[in-house]
């Protein structure tokens, strides 16, 4: 039997010790209801660093998995980390607790099924 894939999500520099993760404009537009359920679910788990405002426009890898594969997904990047492609791009600029901040939120997320079901307020 082959999987059917209902939702996907990108995780990507969202290890910034100034966490700040915004709904990306691509995303929106394409997986808006997967981009609101994280959100909520940052929300329902209590982590501020989710930003429900729209701020970039990123060209990555969940644009194919959106417009080719069909799959409603959603890039949750720091855009804002300053570091990106720089030879300060180090661990010392990186944060366990944002990661653990993200880990919480995709796992409330997957535990509790994406709330994909509804469209966005």
């Amino acid at each position: 039997m082959k999987p059917r894939y209902v939702a996907g999500v990108l995780l990507d520099m969202v290890g910034d010790k100034r966490l700040n993760i915004y709904y990306e404009k691509n995303s929106w537009r394409m997986a808006p209801r997967v981009s609101k359920s994280l959100f909520d679910a940052a929300a329902q788990v209590g982590v501020r660093e989710f930003i429900p405002k729209l701020k970039h426009e990123i060209q990555d890898d969940h644009l194919p998995l959106n417009q080719i594969a069909g799959i409603p997904t959603c890039d949750l990047i720091d855009f804002d980390y300053r570091y990106w492609h720089t030879t300060r791009d180090i661990p010392a600029n990186c944060s366990g607790e944002s990661l653990a901040k993200v880990g919480l939120v995709i796992t409330h997320w997957l535990n509790t099924g994406p709330n994909i079901a509804k469209k966005p307020d």
